[in-house]
């Protein structure tokens, strides 16, 4: 979901740094573009000229448009197993929805090969730097760690009880918050305050050298996870059994409001 001149070929791997997208099959940067799962070695595509996988392939492919109504869209994106984008085939489907209470989001994937596949969801916004007041985005959020530029988590900032995050957005940063408790609240620029709502387990906060954007994404396991999961519990968080779903829900909502019921979500 973005504004694009439909009459200009699109180029995959040059997404607009606007609008937002879905993160599957898995999320953020995969190291060489290689991982391990149930003793098997997989290579997967590169980002063009670059040394790793990103985001997925989801936001590179052409969804089918299964149902349209006056506030909502319903899209598919059906893969085959290959050897260049994801060695199992799977059926993603992805729900937006306009309503009073903001931009709904509901994705899901669904593994349809014969064995368990990793798999990692997420949504990818992209918040202009124009839209910021300050530093005051925060929430709740058991552990905050950096994140390095292998994609990988590398320290933990505070303790197991959830704590009050706020982000600078006068610096880059890229921060993963471990176990989220609450929404993240952006304050705008123009006192309305922008509410994700989401009932992914962490969220990736990204701020570039530029300081032009904010990537706010809710995802399923903390960057670096597919990566390490060989082996490791990580496995048992990003597995999927075959035949079975997994489903990713947010909810992006502007308000004036400071009730709680403005801020209601999906935990």
């Amino acid at each position: 979901m973005v504004p694009v001149d439909t009459h200009l070929p699109f180029d995959q791997d040059a997404w607009p740094k606007q609008g937002a997208f879905p993160m599957v099959p898995y999320s953020n940067r995969l190291k060489d573009g290689r991982f391990q799962w149930d003793g098997n070695d997989y290579q997967i595509r590169l980002v063009p000229g670059h040394g790793y996988g990103l985001h997925g392939f989801g936001h590179r492919q052409a969804w089918q448009v299964d149902e349209v109504h006056a506030h909502s869209v319903s899209m598919r994106l059906r893969h085959e197993a290959d050897a260049i984008e994801w060695p199992w085939s799977f059926t993603a489907r992805l729900v937006y929805s306009l309503s009073d209470h903001g931009l709904a989001v509901d994705l899901m994937i669904r593994n349809e090969s014969a064995t368990s596949m990793p798999a990692i969801l997420g949504w990818h916004p992209y918040v202009p730097a124009l839209w910021f007041s300050g530093d005051s985005a925060c929430g709740m959020a058991c552990a905050v760690h950096d994140v390095d530029d292998d994609g990988s988590c590398t320290l933990d900032i505070t303790g197991n009880e959830p704590q009050h995050i706020v982000a600078n957005y006068g610096s880059p940063h890229t921060l993963a918050l471990q176990d989220l408790r609450s929404n993240w609240s952006i304050q705008s620029f123009m006192r309305e305050r922008w509410i994700l709502t989401t009932d992914a387990a962490h969220l990736v906060h990204h701020v570039p050298k530029e300081l032009a954007y904010a990537c706010i994404e809710p995802v399923g396991a903390l960057p670096g996870a597919l990566g390490l999961a060989s082996g490791h519990a990580l496995q048992n968080e990003i597995s999927l059994e075959s035949n079975t779903c997994r489903h990713l829900k947010c909810r992006l909502q502007a308000t004036t409001e400071d009730s709680q019921a403005a801020h209601a979500g999906f935990r």
